[in-house]
């Protein structure tokens, strides 16, 4: 193979990369339980709840959804590179 070849493969698998990215940013973003609740059937019920995410990820996702931002800017910082 050529430089030529491997710069136009490269340039078309960047390309495509770049595509499929923009294909999934104009998708419906995923919906996340941030917080699970279950209850119990007895006279008193009490009320557990499993957090999969941390209080650093639930005040991230906050702050993106207040500031109507898809990521935060460091992993937006990290997609660009």
């Amino acid at each position: 193979m050529t430089k030529d070849e491997l710069r136009r493969i490269r340039k078309e698998e960047r390309k495509a990369a770049l595509e499929e990215f923009e294909r999934k940013e104009r998708e419906a973003p995923k919906q996340h339980s941030l917080v699970q609740i279950k209850t119990a059937v007895t006279r008193y019920p009490v009320i557990n709840y499993v957090q999969p995410f941390t209080n650093e990820e639930i005040m991230e996702g906050k702050k993106c959804q207040l500031n109507h931002s898809k990521r935060t800017p460091q992993a937006e910082v990290h997609r660009l590179n």
